[in-house]
Formats: structure tokens, sequence, C-alpha cells
């Protein structure tokens, strides 16, 4: 009876693999933007909030303390506008 099992625990280990495989192709081909290598200070924020966010922040850095990294060490703004959308041709 262990054989079938270890049958099916080497076929469950191949289908993993080869889903793990395929996913990191697709990003590895993708063009999504490599946040990780920018750092929140080169992360462009609407002039005007920017402004705002600063006053209310009492003058803290808005970049350091509202720019937010996740653990992909993505960088996501505290504000998306249209002008973020990527620009139609």
């Amino acid at each position: 009876m262990s054989h079938p099992t270890k049958m099916m625990q080497h076929r469950l280990l191949q289908y993993s693999l080869k889903s793990n495989l395929t996913r990191a192709k697709f990003f590895a081909n993708s063009q999504m933007r490599v946040l990780s290598t920018r750092s929140k200070q080169d992360m462009s924020l609407n002039a005007d909030w920017t402004k705002l966010a600063s006053k209310e922040l009492k003058g803290k850095d808005v970049h350091e303390t509202l720019v937010r990294e996740t653990n992909e060490q993505m960088l996501i703004k505290p504000l998306y506008t249209k002008d973020d959308l990527p620009k139609e041709t």
C-alpha cells in the first residue's frame, strides 16, 4: 500500500514544482516594473498633495512616512492618480 502512496506523493511534488516553474517563467517574462531597486525618495508623488501631506505631517518627510514597502520589497504610494495610469498610444 505504501507504493501507491509514494507514487502519489511523487506526482504531487512534480506538479507543484512544474506549477512553480511556470509561475516563475511568467513573472520573468512579464513587463512588470521592478520597484525594489528604487528608493522611497524616487517615487513620484503629486506635488500639490505632497505639500498638503507635509503640512499635516508637521514637516516629517512625506516619502519616508507614507510610502510603504511590502514584504516583497515593492513600494506602494499613499495616493494614486490618473497620472499614474499607463499612457495610451
